[in-house]
């Protein structure tokens, strides 16, 4: 927890730099936020003809930490200027 020492101002700055953070990262879309995917690997069998195996690794799109940063649309940007001006008017 943040100590400041009484000062409301300090306070509310840090929770919007905290939302705004928090809102820069979405889940990850290919894994749901688990960092690990399920993945179809060929197995050769000369006999058989092959198959594929399924194989579960650390997600390539985030890397493995569930989360990836979201992109930046013209709404996202917008709302994000709308609660900076409630911001600081209400600060």
């Amino acid at each position: 927890m943040i100590n400041t020492d009484g000062n409301i101002v300090a306070l509310n700055l840090h929770l919007h730099e905290r939302e705004e953070y928090e809102a820069r990262f979405i889940t990850c879309p290919e894994c749901g936020g688990h960092g690990e995917c399920a993945f179809e690997e060929p197995v050769v069998d000369y006999v058989n003809g092959g198959y594929l195996k399924e194989v579960i690794d650390t997600c390539e799109r985030c890397g493995g930490c569930g989360e990836i940063e979201a992109p930046h649309t013209g709404a996202r940007q917008a709302r994000a200027r709308h609660n900076q001006s409630t911001h600081w008017r209400n600060t």
